[in-house]
């Protein structure tokens, strides 16, 4: 008794569409610009500029590893790979719900692009083709 079920030789091969790698783009330059943040926070606190509510490498630091980890994320989502579809997913996620902070704030010339760059992932991610996509990944 099998736990899951095998593809059928009748499947039809598992093509990446093409909404998962433009996805899989975006998470790439999304992690980009969290670590091109990150050398901006590093270069201004060498330089002496201090705030003394934030650490500048601290924030470097988380930069790093989650701008690191969503742009590796993205690379390996372009390529068609198993592990990446979750942390761009939760990336993109994360900018929709700071996009409603930005409105609330009446910054609505910073959360609209936000939100649009949020939801385009998302629809990138969950759409009929990569939803199928991915559920046919787990059964190979």
């Amino acid at each position: 008794m099998s736990a899951s079920p095998r593809p059928d030789s009748s499947d039809p091969p598992l093509v990446l569409p093409r909404s998962v790698r433009f996805a899989g783009w975006l998470g790439l330059v999304e992690g980009g610009i969290g670590l091109i943040i990150a050398v901006v926070l590093i270069v201004r606190e060498a330089n002496g500029v201090h705030n003394d509510a934030v650490s500048g490498y601290g924030t470097a630091a988380w930069f790093i590893i989650f701008g690191g980890i969503v742009a590796l994320a993205g690379w390996f989502l372009k390529d068609g790979r198993r592990w990446g579809r979750g942390p761009v997913a939760m990336t993109n996620m994360i900018l929709v719900l700071v996009s409603v902070y930005m409105f609330s704030s009446g910054r609505i010339d910073l959360g609209l692009p936000t939100a649009l760059v949020g939801v385009a992932g998302l629809a990138m991610l969950f759409n009929a083709d990569a939803v199928d996509w991915a559920a046919r990944r787990y059964d190979s």
